[in-house]
C-alpha cells in the first residue's frame, strides 16, 4: 500500500508518565477512573485543546516516548530502557484517551501505526511524555 505521512503535531507533556488504571466501582455501583489516571488524561486533553490543531478524520501514525523518573540507585548518566511497571500498553492507553478527549481525533481506533518507547530519564532530564502525530494519506 502506498501512503504519505502529513506531519500534524509534536508536543511534550511534562511530569511523570501515568498509566491508565482499570475502572473502579463504588459501593453504590458508579464506575469511575482513579484520580491519578484521570488527572493525567485531562492534562493531555487540555494540552491538545490549547494547541488547537484540527481534528484528524483519517488514519493516524502515533509516536510516543515516555521518560520516567530515574531511580536513585541507577548507575550511569544516560537514559535507559525501562522494563518495569507500569506496562507500556497502559501508558499508551492514557495518551490515546487524552488525545481523544482533547479532540485531536474522533476516536483512538484511527491509530493504525504506533511506535512507543519506555525509558528512564538521563541523569539531568525531567520526566515527560513526547507525542508526535501524523495523518496517514493514502494514495
Amino acid at each position: 500500500m502506498n501512503f504519505d505521512l502529513k506531519f500534524i503535531i509534536f508536543f511534550k507533556v511534562l511530569g511523570q508518565p501515568v498509566a491508565m488504571a482499570r475502572p473502579r466501582m463504588t459501593k453504590s455501583g458508579r464506575v469511575y477512573i482513579p484520580k491519578k489516571s484521570n488527572d493525567h488524561m485531562k492534562l493531555i486533553a487540555t494540552t491538545v485543546k490549547e494547541l488547537g490543531f484540527p481534528e484528524i478524520k483519517g488514519p493516524v501514525k502515533l509516536i510516543i516516548d515516555f521518560y520516567h523518573k530515574r531511580p536513585k540507585t541507577m548507575k550511569g548518566d544516560k537514559q535507559k530502557y525501562k522494563v518495569t511497571r507500569p506496562d507500556l500498553d497502559n501508558l499508551i492507553k492514557c495518551v490515546c484517551d487524552g488525545v481523544t478527549k482533547g479532540y485531536g481525533w474522533k476516536d483512538d481506533s484511527q491509530v493504525c501505526n504506533l511506535s512507543a518507547h519506555d525509558y528512564y530519564c538521563g541523569s539531568d532530564d525531567q520526566p515527560r511524555t513526547i507525542i508526535t502525530i501524523f495523518e496517514i494519506i493514502e494514495r
